[in-house]
Formats: C-alpha cells, sequence, structure tokens
C-alpha cells in the first residue's frame, strides 16, 4: 500500500467517525432515549462482533441481519405503539418500574440486597431480570427504549444459539444459519423480545442448556457439569416450569446416551449429578423445595389445573349472582300502592256504570304473585352487558369482555378429571391449540389477525419438523432429547392453556428448539440444492402441463 492510498484510508475514515458523531450530536438534540438506546446497541453488538471475528463465515451476518430485524420491530413498536399480539404492554411497566426504583438507589449508592429485595417484591417481580435493566438506567437514563436494547441482544445471541444447535446436532452449516434467520423471523417471538421482558433470556437460556448438555454427554467432565449446573439454575431462577424440564432431560440422557465411561463410573457420577440437580429450584430463589417437590404438588392438583384451564384469566362468576338477585329485591311489588292510584284515577276519567269496573280490578290483581318481574330485569342486565357470541368465556361465565384487556383471547376447555377419557381427549386438544394454535375461529378481534403471519407459515413447518424428528433417529440419536424438551414445555402449556397471549409468550423456546429439526427432514446437505431441487421438479411440472396443453389444442 502506498502513502497516498493510506492518507487517503485514514481521511475516509475521518470523515466517516466524523458525519457518525454530527448525526450522534444532532440524534441526542432531538431524542436523547434514542441516542443513549442506540449508545447501548452499538455497545453490546460491537462487543458480540468482536467475540465472532474469528468464528464460522456468515456467523456475523446472521448476527447483524437478525439484531436489525429486531431492532426494525423495538422502534415499530415504542414510536408507532403498535402491539399485535398482546393488545397492550403487558409486564413491560411492571418491568420498568421496577428497574426505575432499582436504579434510583444505585445512584444513591445503596446496593443492598435487601433494599432491591423489597422493590421487586412491591413490583410484583419474582426474578432478578429488572436489576440488569436498572442498571442500564443507572448508567444512561431510565427509558423503556434502553431496556429493550437488552431484549433485543438477548434476541440475536438465541439465534446464534440456535445455530449451533444445529450444528452440534451434525447439521449443515447453511441449514444452521437458515435456522438462525427463522428464528429471526419468529412472529411472536420477534414481537415478545421488543418488549421490556424477559421472554429472549428465558430462550437464549434455554437453547444454551440444551447445547451444553449435548457436549457433556458426548465427553463428560466436572467443569462442563458445573457450567451447565449454573445455567441451569438461572433457567428455573428466570422461569420455573421451563427451567424443571431439562432437569429430567438430563436424567434421561444419562441413562441412555453416556456411553464412553464404565459402567460403576456412570452410576457413581449419575447419583452425585442426581442429587446435585435437586438442590437447583431451592439454589435459584424459587423457594419451591428439592426437586421443586413442594411446587409440582401445587401445581399438579386437580384445584390448580381447573382453576388454571377454566377460571384463570377469565371474569369471577360470583359477578353473575350480583346482578340476577337485585330485581329479586326490588321491594316495589309488595308494597302494592299503584293500584288503587290507577283505580281512583279510572274512577274519575270513566262515567259513574264504570265504577263497578273499578271493583274487580284490584281484585283481579294477582300479577305480582306471577312475579315476570324478575325475568325482565335479567334481559335489562344481558343488554347492557352485550355478550359476544363468539367468545367462549361469555359463554362459560356469561360476562362481558372488553377487548384489549388480554382475557379476550382466552379460552376454555373443560378439566373434566371426573371422566379419565374426557380428560385425556382435552388434554389432546389442548396440545394441538398449544402446539399448532390459535386457530382461525378462535380469533375474536381484528388485532388477533398478525397471528395468522405465524400459524400458516409454522403449520407448514411442522410437517417437516415431525420428519426430521423421526429421521434424527438415524443421524443423530441425542437429539431425540431436544426433542423431549419441547414436548415438555408444549405439555405444561396444554394442562395449564387459557390463554393465548400466555401460549404464544412462552412456547417460543419449544418452536424454536423444534425448527433445529428441519435439516433431518432432507437429504440435502444444503437449502440452495434443495430449492435448486425443488425448483427443477417445479419447472418439468410446468413444462409437462404445457406439453400436454399443447397436445390438446393441436390435436
Amino acid at each position: 500500500m502506498t502513502i497516498a492510498n493510506f492518507t487517503t484510508n485514514i481521511w475516509k475514515r475521518a470523515l466517516l467517525i466524523g458525519a457518525f458523531l454530527c448525526f450522534g450530536l444532532a440524534l441526542s438534540l432531538f431524542d436523547q432515549a434514542l441516542f443513549l438506546g442506540l449508545g447501548v446497541f452499538l455497545l453490546l453488538s460491537g462487543g458480540t462482533l468482536f467475540f465472532l471475528r474469528n468464528q464460522a463465515k456468515g456467523l456475523k451476518m446472521l448476527f447483524i441481519c437478525v439484531l436489525c430485524i429486531h431492532l426494525f420491530a423495538v422502534l415499530a413498536i415504542e414510536y408507532g405503539q403498535i402491539y399485535p399480539f398482546g393488545g397492550r404492554e403487558g409486564d413491560q411497566r411492571a418491568y420498568h418500574s421496577a428497574a426505575t426504583e432499582i436504579s434510583e438507589s444505585f445512584r444513591a449508592g445503596n446496593f443492598s440486597y435487601n433494599e432491591i429485595a423489597e422493590i421487586l417484591e412491591e413490583n410484583s417481580m419474582l426474578h432478578s431480570y429488572p436489576v440488569f435493566i436498572g442498571a442500564l438506567y443507572a448508567l444512561t437514563i431510565p427509558h423503556v427504549l434502553i431496556g429493550k436494547m437488552l431484549s433485543l441482544w438477548f434476541a440475536a445471541i438465541s439465534a446464534l444459539l440456535a445455530y449451533a444447535l444445529v450444528r452440534e446436532m451434525k447439521g449443515s452449516h447453511q441449514w444452521g444459519l437458515l435456522v438462525g434467520i427463522l428464528v429471526g423471523l419468529y412472529p411472536s417471538y420477534l414481537y415478545f423480545s421488543s418488549l421490556l421482558i424477559r421472554e429472549s433470556l428465558v430462550v437464549s437460556l434455554a437453547l444454551l442448556v440444551l447445547l451444553l448438555m449435548l457436549r457433556l454427554f458426548r465427553s463428560f467432565s466436572w467443569g462442563k457439569f458445573l457450567v451447565l449446573y449454573g445455567i441451569m439454575g438461572l433457567l428455573v431462577h428466570y422461569r420455573f416450569y421451563v427451567g424443571f424440564i431439562p432437569i429430567v432431560v438430563f436424567l434421561v440422557g444419562w441413562l441412555l446416551f453416556v456411553h464412553a465411561m464404565h459402567w460403576k463410573k456412570k452410576v457413581g457420577y449419575g447419583l452425585v449429578c442426581a442429587i446435585l440437580l435437586g438442590f437447583l429450584p431451592i439454589l435459584s430463589g424459587s423457594g419451591f423445595g428439592y426437586y421443586g417437590t413442594e411446587a409440582i404438588s401445587g401445581f399438579l392438583s386437580v384445584k390448580s389445573i381447573t382453576g388454571y384451564r377454566e377460571t384463570y384469566l377469565a371474569p369471577e362468576p360470583p359477578a353473575v349472582a350480583a346482578i340476577v338477585p337485585k330485581p329479586a329485591a326490588a321491594p316495589e311489588p309488595h308494597a302494592e300502592p299503584a293500584p288503587a292510584k290507577p283505580s281512583a284515577e279510572a274512577a274519575a276519567s270513566l262515567e259513574p256504570p264504570a265504577v263497578a269496573a273499578i271493583v274487580p280490578k284490584p281484585a283481579a290483581a294477582p300479577e305480582p304473585h306471577a312475579e315476570p318481574a324478575p325475568e325482565k330485569p335479567s334481559a335489562e342486565a344481558a343488554a347492557s352487558l352485550e355478550p359476544s357470541p363468539s367468545d367462549s368465556i361469555q359463554e362459560f361465565f356469561g360476562l362481558p369482555q372488553a377487548p384489549g384487556t388480554g382475557v379476550d383471547f382466552s379460552i376454555v376447555v373443560p378439566t373434566r378429571t371426573d371422566n379419565p377419557v374426557l380428560f385425556v381427549l382435552n388434554n389432546m386438544k389442548t396440545f394441538s391449540y398449544a402446539t399448532l394454535g390459535p386457530f382461525p375461529w378462535q380469533f375474536k378481534y381484528d388485532r388477533h389477525l398478525p397471528a395468522f403471519v405465524e400459524t400458516i407459515p409454522w403449520s407448514f413447518l411442522f410437517i417437516f419438523v415431525v420428519v426430521g424428528i423421526v429421521r434424527s433417529w438415524k443421524r443423530y440419536r441425542p437429539a431425540l432429547l431436544i426433542s423431549l424438551f419441547a414436548l415438555g414445555v408444549l405439555g405444561i402449556l396444554s394442562l395449564f392453556l387459557s390463554n393465548f397471549g400466555i401460549v404464544l409468550r412462552i412456547r417460543a423456546s419449544a418452536i424454536i428448539v423444534l425448527l433445529c429439526f428441519l435439516p433431518f427432514a432432507f437429504k440435502e446437505e444444503y437449502p440452495i440444492s434443495l430449492l435448486r431441487v425443488w425448483g427443477l421438479h417445479i419447472m418439468k411440472g410446468i413444462a409437462g402441463r404445457a406439453k400436454a396443453l399443447r397436445k390438446m389444442a393441436w390435436g
């Protein structure tokens, strides 16, 4: 490189940096929160790109693409107030409130654990995610946009972890990149990870746990186990019912897929690991007891399952009883002063002969005993409530649901624990809802229609996912542990199914894990080869059809 070229490059870089600084200065004058948020965004993304500098080709581009997709979603939600799946901000306000109070405490030099725990409890936070957001707020300003940058960074990390999981399952580099892009475009995950909530962190931890578990089974070491143990503890802390499933998966995988050690060592190590795993629900701060026995006994009771399935996020039926008794308690029919007055008015308005007609009228007034009055008020109450006939919650409880309350995307499937056959059938139905739903007939408002963007492509991809799971038995058997995790998450959701907003939010980790099985469904190692094969088949079909039509036209 000549001196002239070197000087030219320096000037180009200087101009680029100067233009960037001028843009940042102008932006800080108009929107300080956006300026600082983009600063956090660049800091996190720059550190990750530095870490990826020596990794496989295409990984940096995958990270940048997913990051930009989520950044666009964050800005659209923040400045356009677009909430397609949730209809409102959800838990975002509680996260922001807790993080703001924690940041004020940090700025005052108060880092007391008791103080932080008290703030989290006041805002109904059972985990420490607002603490990280509060640390960001303390370094910048308390604004939702800054906290969202951390969420979208975790979302981009989850795409990289999905790529690594595909590669660990013996998938090709190109298939891993494709699955990573699908994670970035996954609609409900794109939405929920663009809010100030923990979803992208939970998904990233779940994928990391599964990745480390597969590597541990391939070559065991206590160092790897301790790292896995710590991350599993974090997952249990941030979402217990998702974090408990990898514990079960680990125990099953240890029995079935750990073959590279002597059986005595396998039994001894397995017992030690099993004993240590039981303490995770206690060490994670959940307080659910050894192996989560206290939580499991509470959640799996008939009362809890029925409550979540049939009354959670739904109006309480006592309100109906409060409407009905009112007309019955009306004292007007018992007083009966009304019949005497009309008789006097009638006597004044009519001729004297009509006096005889006045006598039978009050005597023939047994109408209060028939009491049609209670029916009338119930009809008026029903008219004033205006229930929607398509709302299953309304039909179940007879109460209204206002659009945008979060309850309007609820669905009630009776538990029927009194009948084992109906219990199994209803759980199969809820499992289909949790896996492939919501279905078109379950939409109630226009704002639910964006769910079509997810359910239609997912229903198509799910066929190939099932084929990939079946074929993975021949290619890489430990991959079945991954499907066991997804099955566990969807099974829990189907058991406690009450609201599709919650389902779309929590099932993200299961859906992303299932997407990792797509490469197993095809013989082609490269997706481009697959598209080329499909394209040739389509072109041959079109050419054959054209030839047949030409023969028909020319006889």
